[in-house]
């Protein structure tokens, strides 16, 4: 669970990184917002606003877990789909979250489109239900304190190589390429 806990939360900061480095007005907002304040971990959300919609916004386009499988228990119908007991299912966040009937311009980084609510309906990167992941509130920390660690003492940092890097899924989503950086 630690392995895997890691490894997820390290490949949402690799591409929240990814996004924030590769556009100069988010980055600047995110900075701006990391010098003003010092972090308080009961209330981190509330502090940083805009680093906290990266982060959502990241993890929209970037679920660490792109797919998950569900085996139906029961023959049942669902929005005019029929399943069998034992019918294997495939639930891909990657793609939900990029639906263009539930998200405008869903392949463009927009931090903003959090700034109201979003419904849980149409944004799922750690799962819904029963089987929901239960690593989600240390991710949220780990991500939270290492983007506040990186932009508050890095300001400067930069890619210097592979910014045009795409995600290749395998049993999560992995760069296609190594990404460069320096803090100059």
């Amino acid at each position: 669970m630690i392995i895997a806990g890691n490894e997820t939360s390290a490949l949402t900061l690799f591409w929240g990184l990814l996004e924030i480095l590769n556009s100069k007005d988010i980055l600047s907002k995110v900075i701006n917002e990391v010098a003003e304040r010092e972090i308080s971990m009961n209330s981190f959300e509330n502090d940083f606003p805009y680093l906290e919609s990266c982060i959502k916004e990241t993890l929209r386009m970037y679920p660490a877990v792109w797919a998950v499988t569900r085996e139906v228990k029961e023959n049942c119908e669902f929005k005019g789909f029929k399943f069998k007991k034992d019918d294997i299912i495939i639930i891909s966040p990657y793609f939900f979250h990029r639906e263009k009937k539930h998200w405008k311009s869903p392949n463009l980084f927009n931090p903003e489109r959090f700034n109201q609510k979003v419904s849980d309906d149409y944004y799922i990167p750690f799962a819904r239900g029963p089987r929901f992941c239960i690593g989600k509130p240390l991710a949220l920390f780990e991500i939270r304190y290492t983007f506040y660690k990186i932009f508050k003492h890095l300001p400067n940092i930069n890619i210097i190589s592979g910014k045009d890097c795409k995600p290749t899924g395998l049993i999560n989503l992995y760069p296609n390429k190594k990404v460069i950086t320096n803090n100059e």
